[in-house]
């Protein structure tokens, strides 16, 4: 079947929160986060790529509420260094909203500490309890739905998907490029407004070739081709 990648520990929280109440609630911040290239590091006069750079921050979201702001690079949060934008991701998706988050950050080349308080991310779980089974393909990846904040953004740009959240190193998704904080817009020339459709889509997709993923990465639409083996 359709096989999305979730760490252990992740699913641990998801199976606990479900035997405890019943559903998930999952954190909300509202950062688009990309990581830091050579280049970037060097720009930013960083000793090393590492970091997760801002390029956007929702309006009246806890990030913002607490005074994050586009070009900001988060370097450690909640006293756990990040390397990469992944790293950032996957320790607000094992937050419960209302966590109170710290994180150290360099802005105009001075470093700071910035701390707030997670809200919830209302209608996100889906990414991690649905669409698991479909046509045989692994593509080692874990969605969610857009926040309502998410989706007026993106709405504004005519645009509509799901968040990845997580990618499996030596997926299928990976390996066409594909990256955590893509927002995926098109499937296979297919819509895709929820991880149900997403899930819908994959049924559809061929056993083998190249299909099309239409995706927004940093505000930017792109194109990949998603080569199924």
């Amino acid at each position: 079947g359709l096989s999305f990648s979730i760490p252990i520990d992740a699913a641990m929280d998801i199976y606990e929160q479900l035997k405890d109440n019943g559903e998930v609630a999952r954190a909300y911040l509202g950062i688009f986060p990309q990581d830091i290239d050579r280049n970037l590091a060097e720009a930013y006069n960083l000793a090393r790529p590492q970091g997760a750079l801002l390029t956007r921050v929702s309006p009246d979201s806890p990030a913002q509420k607490a005074g994050l702001k586009p070009g900001d690079i988060i370097l450690k949060y909640n006293d756990v260094l990040i390397m990469e934008a992944s790293d950032l991701l996957n320790l607000i998706n094992r937050a419960r909203p209302d966590d109170i988050f710290r994180v150290q950050i360099q802005r105009d080349g001075k470093q700071a500490i910035i701390t707030g308080k997670l809200s919830n991310a209302s209608n996100a779980m889906q990414s991690q309890t649905g669409a698991q089974q479909a046509n045989g393909i692994s593509l080692g990846l874990a969605l969610r739905n857009l926040t309502p904040e998410e989706q007026i953004e993106l709405a504004a740009d005519n645009k509509t998907g799901v968040l990845v959240t997580a990618i499996e190193p030596t997926g299928l998704a990976a390996r066409s490029g594909i990256l955590a904080g893509d927002v995926i817009t098109n499937l296979h020339q297919k819509p895709i407004k929820t991880v149900n459709d997403f899930s819908s889509a994959v049924g559809s997709l061929p056993e083998k070739g190249v299909v099309t993923i239409e995706i927004v990465r940093q505000g930017i639409p792109g194109i990949i081709g998603l080569r199924i083996e």
